[in-house]
């Protein structure tokens, strides 16, 4: 019998490969902000309860460590705020989820002029 930590990454692992617009329960709008595009595949893929980021946390340029990693869209978010290079930095136990995540930063990178992998 599989432990829940290995079945949790078992169902991200599925996510990564295949995105499933309906595997959690993001029901909040995505934020919409000037010169801010997030990509359709990171959206699709956004496997949170809404956004954790908050622009009351980001004041005095902190550095991010952002844990579990999705595809990618919080930390899109995080660097819209940020903008300091090496400023937010994802982690995930989950491979093919930071595959996944990096492949999306290359959309993000063409449609976001300001945002550089």
């Amino acid at each position: 019998m599989k432990s829940y930590l290995e079945t949790t990454k078992d169902v991200y692992k599925n996510a990564a490969l295949k995105p499933d617009v309906g595997l959690c329960c993001t029901t909040t709008p995505v934020w919409q902000l000037p010169g801010l595009k997030i990509p359709k595949i990171m959206q699709e893929m956004n496997y949170g309860c809404g956004s954790t980021v908050h622009p009351r946390d980001l004041v005095n340029s902190p550095r991010i460590l952002y844990v579990g990693v999705g595809g990618g869209m919080e930390l899109l978010q995080f660097a819209y705020f940020s903008r300091l290079k090496s400023g937010v930095i994802g982690v995930d136990v989950v491979d093919e989820m930071l595959d996944a995540s990096a492949a999306n930063f290359k959309i993000a990178e063409k449609e976001n002029d300001w945002f550089s992998i």
